[in-house]
């Protein structure tokens, strides 16, 4: 899962620095959406796949991974309706797949208190900032 976190946080460098540059008009539209073609939905997608294929024996961690799984299947969403919406100038659905992906990070919080609640008698923790 660590390096699940290390591939989640390169996606949202991607994310953010097409945002600073988009803030900053230093992007055209096209760079845009070949950026979340190419760079962004793919790679979230790809990263959703890889955390639903992680198992564990331990039920009650199962149950608490399927929390990332979930989010991070929407983060994927999010990424591909913000697109979608940028392409069609589609502000309001823009709008709501961005709050869609401001909701995952509240899910990533809950998925690691409760991962590491559960780790902590092995002394094992999952920091997505290591």
């Amino acid at each position: 899962m660590q390096s699940l976190w290390g591939e989640n946080q390169a996606i949202g460098r991607e994310f953010m620095d097409v945002a600073a540059k988009l803030k900053k008009k230093d992007i055209d539209p096209h760079e845009i959406a070949e950026r979340f073609d190419m760079r962004v939905v793919p790679r979230a997608r790809t990263l959703a796949e890889k955390v639903g294929a992680v198992t564990t024996e331990a039920k009650t961690l199962q149950q608490v991974h399927g929390g990332i799984v979930r989010a991070w299947e929407i983060r994927a969403d999010a990424y591909d309706q913000m697109n979608k919406a940028w392409l069609k100038a589609d502000m309001q659905a823009f709008t709501r797949a961005l709050n869609d992906n401001r909701a995952v990070r509240k899910a990533e919080d809950r998925y690691l208190d409760s991962a590491n609640k559960l780790l902590e008698p092995y002394q094992v923790a999952l920091d997505p900032n290591p």
